[in-house]
């Protein structure tokens, strides 16, 4: 089965433990003949030239996408590989460090898709949110695009079984009706809620256990 596969790296600048994760990066690349996405989360990376070269080393066997961080959004920034068995249609960075944008299509089958990558602010507001998935909406609505794939790092739930303190926090609070209405209005589903509809299942704890 073909996997997505997201990660929140938490900085990829050269520092204490850059190292470590670019080789991370790294293992799950070269799995090329499973990987098909790999969307990266949180780079504070600020331009192209600062993406290790250990990473773009990979450009034969991926497209690789990149929106960065700014200095008034400093913990931002996404990358996103996508496997050449697919064709890149289309790339488009919708909100800078935030949201990116890419339309594939499978060179065997000519299946398209078109793949968001998000990562969530934890500290916004409700116009913010409500700004960032319009960008969204408008770009799937105008467009009628089908096969909607959106991945990344959230910052949010919207069912307690998420959250292992079965509490919302005040960011649940601020996403979960705005991305609810989303979900209806370009028809999508949480896949893994779906298939799974009972169960807890975590890829982050808090040190504090609170989340």
């Amino acid at each position: 089965m073909d996997s997505i596969i997201q990660w929140n790296v938490r900085g990829l600048k050269v520092g204490s433990n850059s190292f470590f994760k670019v080789n991370k990066c790294i293992s799950k690349l070269e799995n090329v003949q499973k990987n098909k996405i790999f969307s990266v989360q949180e780079t504070h990376l600020t331009s192209n030239e600062e993406i290790p070269k250990k990473l773009m080393n990979f450009e034969h066997l991926y497209h690789i996408l990149a929106t960065h961080a700014t200095p008034e959004d400093k913990g931002a920034g996404i990358l996103l590989f996508i496997n050449k068995t697919e064709n890149l249609l289309k790339s488009e960075e919708l909100h800078t460090g935030r949201l990116l944008y890419a339309q594939t299509q499978n060179k065997i089958t000519n299946d398209i898709k078109n793949i968001f990558s998000f990562y969530a602010k934890s500290h916004t507001t409700k116009a913010d949110v409500k700004c960032i998935f319009e960008k969204i909406r408008k770009l799937v609505l105008e467009n009628e695009l089908k096969n909607v794939i959106i991945c990344g790092d959230f910052n949010f739930v919207t069912s307690l079984l998420d959250r292992n303190s079965s509490k919302f926090t005040s960011v649940d609070s601020l996403y979960k009706s705005e991305w609810e209405k989303l979900m209806i209005d370009i028809g999508i589903i949480d896949s893994f809620r779906v298939t799974n509809p009972n169960r807890r299942l975590y890829t982050y704890t808090h040190s504090n256990k609170s989340c």
